[in-house]
């Protein structure tokens, strides 16, 4: 799928095992979502900011 906000990456799952969460990332902006059913461009989350506010590594994903 490609990434409705920069519209160039494609949307992958992964996981941070450090604090078990699952969601999908695009790999061109690391834009990301929870659930495939809400991925648009007005309501993703940053991967990097995420990471920080959860205090976590932010290359911990697998």
């Amino acid at each position: 799928m490609l990434c409705p906000r920069c519209e160039q990456g494609c949307i992958l799952k992964a996981k941070v095992k450090a604090i078990n969460v699952h969601f999908l990332i695009c790999d061109e902006c690391e834009s990301f979502w929870f659930n495939v059913k809400d991925i648009g461009i007005n309501n993703f989350y940053d991967y990097g900011s995420y990471m920080e506010e959860k205090n976590c590594c932010q290359y911990g994903m697998s």
